[in-house]
């Protein structure tokens, strides 16, 4: 699972490259904020935060 955090962009593009080659599912940390979803994430690959 790759999270990530931004605020110009690049960060999230980043994000979505490592995601897609890795062929995990992305999350936009501002988004999860941004909403309040303090939901729990869970994965059985290894957490990438960007």
């Amino acid at each position: 699972m790759v999270l990530y955090f931004s605020g110009t962009g690049n960060s999230r593009h980043t994000a979505k490259i490592i995601a897609n080659a890795s062929g995990d599912e992305v999350i936009s940390v501002n988004d999860r904020l941004k909403f309040h979803d303090y939901s729990p994430v869970h994965s059985d690959k290894p957490f990438v935060f960007v």
